[in-house]
């Protein structure tokens, strides 16, 4: 009996915890760019294993509306340049062959407000391809790239890949030929 209760009660903390997402900060001053990492949108609610939920922006390669978007699963990317001038950096998101989508904000991330200082968003290339943004840092500027699902409530695996090369504007255009 005390070994129910104590499983039982074990089971409804972490029912009620708050889901928190994981954050994988990385530093880049330019020069080489860093390692790739892998990261994974995480719903399995019995292992304890849950990212929080957001309504992402609506349209999916835009920074608007994120009223009646549904709730999707996110991690965090906080890129950081250390260096003393610009960086350039793409980052690009692999999902496998799953869709992901993948949104840059300025200034902090705040899930209760997900217009508040974004500023690039991608979700073109779907199963089988990447998503992808670009980006120049300043020094010492820190931005926030949050990687989700173009669908509410999905979870899979993903994988981050840094370039120092600018490719996209952002909403799929490219930059060169």
């Amino acid at each position: 009996m005390l070994t129910f209760r104590r499983n039982t009660l074990a089971l409804l903390v972490l029912l009620c915890s708050p889901a928190v997402a994981t954050d994988y900060i990385v530093e880049y001053g330019g020069g080489p760019p860093p390692a790739p990492i892998s990261g994974q949108l995480n719903d399995d609610m019995f292992l304890g294993d849950v990212d929080p939920i957001f309504h992402r922006p609506y349209f999916d390669e835009s920074c608007i509306d994120a009223l009646n978007s549904g709730d999707y699963r996110y991690d965090t990317i906080t890129l950081i340049n250390s260096g003393s001038g610009e960086a350039d950096v793409n980052v690009e998101i692999d999902c496998g062959t799953h869709y992901c989508v993948i949104y840059g904000y300025a200034g902090g991330f705040f899930p209760d407000d997900p217009i508040a200082n974004c500023f690039i968003a991608d979700d073109n290339d779907g199963p089988n391809g990447w998503t992808n943004v670009d980006t120049t840092l300043v020094s010492n500027q820190v931005v926030v790239f949050v990687v989700t699902s173009n669908g509410p409530n999905q979870a899979w695996p993903w994988t981050a890949k840094f370039s120092d090369h600018l490719f996209f504007d952002g909403f799929g255009e490219a930059l060169y030929d």
